[in-house]
């Protein structure tokens, strides 16, 4: 996402976040773009559960797993 121009954070893996993170985040407008597997969906439900922010669900396209798979098939094709 940063590669885009987008402001970005990132939290390596469902397991590594703690209620604790959403004083950070809260305030903020989140949008999401959860990885496609069991782990991505368990990280969404927790952010969305900690934070009092407005939290936006995004959907990758159709066959990517990740941002950074849809990131390299846009930047490969240009």
């Amino acid at each position: 996402m940063l590669s885009e121009g987008k402001t970005a954070i990132a939290i390596p893996g469902a397991s590594n976040y703690r209620k604790e993170f959403a004083e950070y985040l809260d305030g903020h407008i989140i949008l999401m773009y959860p990885d496609k597997d069991k782990a991505g969906e368990r990280l969404f439900d927790a952010i969305a559960d900690s934070l009092r922010s407005t939290l936006y669900r995004r959907e990758l396209p159709v066959g990517f797993k990740d941002y950074a798979d849809f990131h390299i098939a846009n930047y490969k094709a240009k």
